[in-house]
């Protein structure tokens, strides 16, 4: 049973929207980007119920959800880099500021 053009479009659509948000530099909120994950998952959830198991079924979702892991790891990744930044500008200050402290007396 070939699988639905729809939901490939569908799926496509996801994908592109949430590269595109997790290009944005301004990109701050995360409600938008849980949000394509549930449309995404419910895409997905809802085909697999109403198809009978094949093969192609079974390529296409281990495909989607290799894709959806690849994102989740690249997310992870960034938000280390951005953690990582951060405790460095926290360093930064703390001794900017006992510099100052000690320059002062």
């Amino acid at each position: 049973m070939p699988l639905p053009e729809q939901l490939i479009v569908d799926i496509s659509q996801i994908r592109l929207q949430f590269k595109q948000l997790l290009a944005d530099d301004t990109f701050l909120e995360s409600a938008a980007a849980v949000e394509l994950i549930k449309q995404f998952e419910h895409l997905l959830l809802d085909y697999s119920v109403q198809a009978k198991s094949d093969k192609e079924l079974a390529d296409y979702l281990a495909l989607q959800l290799s894709w959806l892991i690849i994102e989740t790891n690249e997310i992870t990744s960034q938000k280390m880099v951005v953690a990582e930044q951060l405790l460095q500008i926290t360093r930064a200050r703390k001794g900017n500021a006992s510099y100052d402290n000690h320059k002062l007396e």
